[in-house]
């Protein structure tokens, strides 16, 4: 599936889609690296296991945007990009205050070094699963701390996260907004839908075949070590977010670690806000 945005800035100057990556030419046109072999339309373009392009091979499925590279240099040099990510900043708040409160519920408190180390364990089994960088991850659930645990976690695995699955949906709208994403994991709650006390929702999920995972509250991975190391690109596909549809199918928009951050810095200047501050 391509997933389409009017939305900007957006990404990005190279992507990688099932192991075959893109960068641009002197043009601008996406290319497959190395292979010298640019394409205007990625979303219409084919290629062979040689990297030469065939109408008899696999469909290319690149995520699709109108970002530049000459924009995304700008957004640098202006100081609103920069080459941070949200796991990296979770790892140094874990290093330069590990007993200070980072996140916190009706259920749980966290310190900074316990929720890092909790993001930890659930990206060890997100990868213990087959899950690698550009694979989606979507959560319908309710408000608490065991999302933004998945939101870090895929962001340490360079994961694509969907937290936008709302409550007012229905068990098959879901069903058919994870076969769209091709959704390899999902994290759930009981209970949880418009309709979901009348519908064997778990049994609907069968029907989509790139489903690797379903995390529960029960299921959910709990804090481990994990050695592995985390992905640094703050302009990979951090967040993906379903529009509302009222004007047709819900289409979905990207967000990097950038986009989001450069959003967050500018709340924080505006309402004077810092370390001390919390934020409900």
């Amino acid at each position: 599936m391509a997933v389409v945005s009017k939305d900007i800035p957006l990404l990005f100057p190279e992507t990688e889609i099932e192991n075959i990556r893109f960068d641009r030419d002197a043009a601008g046109n996406s290319r497959i690296a190395g292979a010298g072999t640019s394409v205007a339309h990625p979303s219409k373009a084919y290629f062979d296991v040689d990297g030469s392009t065939s109408k008899h091979e696999k469909k290319m499925r690149p995520f699709l945007t109108i970002h530049h590279p000459s924009s995304a240099k700008r957004y640098y040099e202006q100081g609103l990009w920069r080459d941070e990510t949200f796991y990296g900043l979770l790892a140094r708040h874990a290093s330069e205050r590990a007993g200070s409160i980072a996140l916190q519920d009706g259920r749980h408190q966290l310190t900074w070094a316990q929720l890092r180390e909790w993001v930890d364990g659930v990206a060890a089994s997100l990868r213990e699963f087959g899950l690698v960088g550009g694979d989606r991850v979507s959560i319908w659930m309710s408000n608490r701390v065991e999302t933004v645990v998945m939101f870090l976690a895929c962001g340490r695995e360079g994961l694509a996260c969907n937290p936008s699955l709302h409550r007012t949906h229905t068990c098959g709208e879901v069903v058919d907004l994870l076969s769209s994403l091709s959704a390899r994991a999902l994290l759930t709650e009981s209970g949880w839908g418009a309709d979901r006390s009348r519908v064997d929702f778990e049994a609907s999920l069968v029907g989509i075949p790139s489903l690797k995972v379903v995390y529960t509250l029960e299921t959910f991975p709990r804090p481990a070590a994990n050695a592995t190391p985390p992905c640094t690109d703050p302009d990979k596909i951090a967040y993906l977010a379903f529009t509302s549809g009222t004007t047709g199918s819900p289409k979905c928009v990207m967000h990097s670690d950038n986009t989001l951050l450069a959003n967050a810095r500018a709340f924080l200047t505006m309402y004077r806000r810092g370390r001390a501050d919390s934020i409900g």
